[in-house]
């Protein structure tokens, strides 16, 4: 059986089994004019903290929107082990396709760093975040992660650090990923591909940080970014 189309509302807390409600804006020119939804067909919402919905279309505006009326609600839990990745933005759009695979798997908090070695990149927000919005979409999850402004990463390790999680350094000369613990979950940092400097490696050491390998190899950020989120989400997930 087909899974329905899923769209994304942010008041969807606010609102209740039999309540019609809108869909408009984006989304609601996504549903209309891309997935040509019409008058009695059946939707999933979801407000990316949890909640989620059946709904049965009504009405269809031609311009871009339409109107649902909820068949079905409920809340989901937030995902059991934390997982934040905080990392380097990689040239170009190679940032979104980080973005959109991390979230599939299950990230749940992401800060972009600014290193020492870091390229130049404009910080695109809105964007990344509808990426968020997408991968959350196309992978059935309701859980949006949480993304973070750019930090500098020194200012970043003064006051980022969550007490008590488990701490990773991305590091091709690190050691194997550790067995999960009983912990909150765990904070992993990808650095540039100029890699980190000495300074940077020595404070986050010093924070607490355990260099970790992701297989023997240097690595893209976002294949780095990617092969940790894996090896956290089945230690931690």
């Amino acid at each position: 059986m087909k899974r329905p189309d899923r769209f994304f509302l942010s008041t969807l807390g606010g609102h209740e089994v039999g309540d019609l409600v809108c869909v408009g804006g984006r989304e609601g020119g996504h549903a209309v004019r891309v997935k040509r939804q019409r008058s009695g067909g059946v939707v999933e919402l979801f407000d990316g903290a949890g909640r989620r919905a059946r709904a049965v279309v009504t009405t269809v505006d031609r311009r871009g929107g339409m109107t649902v009326r909820i068949e079905a609600a409920s809340d989901e839990p937030p995902p059991a082990g934390a997982i934040h990745l905080a990392c380097a933005v990689p040239k170009g759009d190679r940032m979104e396709t980080l973005l959109d695979m991390v979230t599939q798997l299950g990230a749940t908090r992401i800060t972009p760093i600014v290193f020492a070695h870091s390229v130049a990149s404009d910080a695109r927000h809105e964007r990344w975040r509808r990426v968020l919005v997408e991968a959350c979409k196309q992978s059935g999850r309701n859980h949006l992660p949480r993304l973070d402004g750019a930090n500098r990463f020194d200012e970043w390790l003064s006051t980022g650090i969550d007490a008590g999680w488990d701490c990773w350094l991305a590091d091709p000369h690190g050691r194997l990923p550790p067995r999960g613990r009983d912990v909150a979950g765990c904070v992993i940092v990808v650095g540039p591909e100029g890699g980190l400097s000495d300074e940077e490696r020595r404070a986050a050491i010093a924070s607490g940080f355990t260099p970790v390998a992701f297989g023997g190899n240097v690595l893209r950020v976002e294949t780095a970014a990617v092969a940790a989120v894996v090896a956290a989400v089945s230690r931690y997930g």
